[in-house]
């Protein structure tokens, strides 16, 4: 177990609410390729040994986000939120037809933990190996550090968590902080089939490629990106649990932008997930990650707010991006 202590894990989720399906066989490789958003053959080169990809309907909607890991030739591990792989299996196996491809649940012979690091120097979508663990480098969190996917059999990760000094399991939360943090809005049952993928920035956010063969909703897709500026985008904001306690904050609640000297406000967007933070001082900051309609966004300045549920109600502080938005949207 010494070579995963190298990495200095500071803390771990053992509870990430995703879980694991696996894509074999001689067909897989072209399967998923006909399938996901993005260029599954870029895992056969040696830059990167996984990615961020969706999975859309015929009319370009996202019925998930999928993170795609090559084990080795034609056998693949797809990592995507829980409530949705049984749908997402299911779905894969309408279109294997004739192709000589296997899908299966691995929830029964492998864990998935999620990590954070400060001696995790394996590259950004590389894999690591362990002691029999797979160590998949994500994108970097803002708040907790270095973060990675670990991945292995059920014992050998447990072995492993056990031999770690003793460290903070923090709860799916601070996971779904972590990915907010980078940028990815995880589709769930709440609103699968309800975004497009330059909607949720999954083309600023490398998830999908727009030079690959054709896959469901592709058109749509490209339609798009070729013809017009995106109506929408996510942006991230954050606000103090305290200040914002007489009011409920979830999903689909509405944001204004009020601008002070006009004395006037517009509602902009809405919230699409919510997580938190958790502080020093006992006290939480609730992380919000919105959908706004760009040509209403005006860039923020001393005289416009952005603001919670109403046109008073509490004032969100926008958080940067890891990924520029200036190539495909402006804001006014």
């Amino acid at each position: 177990m010494d070579n995963l202590l190298k990495y200095n894990i500071t803390a771990l989720c053992k509870n990430t609410g995703f879980s694991i399906l696996s894509v074999s066989d001689e067909d897989s490789s072209t399967f998923l390729q006909s399938q996901l958003t993005n260029d599954i053959f870029q895992l056969e080169s040696d830059s990167i040994d996984h990615l961020l990809s969706g999975y859309c309907n015929p009319k370009g909607r996202l019925v998930t986000l999928i993170r795609v890991l090559r084990i080795k030739q034609f056998q693949y591990i797809l990592i995507l939120p829980s409530e949705l792989v049984q749908t997402v299996a299911k779905r894969l196996k309408l279109f294997v037809l004739r192709s000589k491809v296997k899908i299966e649940l691995a929830n029964d012979e492998l864990s998935l933990v999620g990590v954070w690091g400060d001696d995790i120097t394996i590259g950004v979508g590389k894999m690591g190996i362990s002691d029999g663990l797979m160590i998949l480098r994500d994108v970097d969190c803002p708040k907790f550090g270095k973060k990675a996917w670990l991945i292995g059999k059920k014992n050998i990760v447990q072995n492993s968590i056990n031999n770690l000094p003793q460290i903070n399991d923090f709860n799916k939360h601070y996971w779904k902080s972590s990915e907010l943090l980078a940028g990815n809005l995880w589709i769930d049952k709440s609103n699968t089939e309800a975004f497009t993928p330059q909607s949720i920035n999954l083309d600023l956010n490398n998830g999908v490629s727009f030079t690959k063969g054709c896959y469901p909703g592709q058109e749509i897709v490209a339609r798009t990106h070729y013809l017009g500026k995106v109506k929408r985008r996510l942006i991230l904001a954050e606000v103090n649990e305290h200040q914002s306690q007489d009011y409920e904050i979830k999903k689909n609640t509405p944001v204004y932008q009020s601008t002070i000297n006009e004395n006037s406000s517009l509602e902009v967007g809405f919230v699409v997930d919510v997580s938190y933070l958790e502080l020093k001082n006992d006290q939480r900051k609730v992380l919000l990650m919105i959908q706004c309609q760009m040509n209403k966004l005006k860039k923020q300045c001393s005289q416009i707010t952005l603001n919670i549920q109403k046109s008073d109600g509490p004032k969100l502080t926008l958080l940067d991006l890891p990924y520029s938005m200036d190539d495909s949207s402006e804001t006014k």
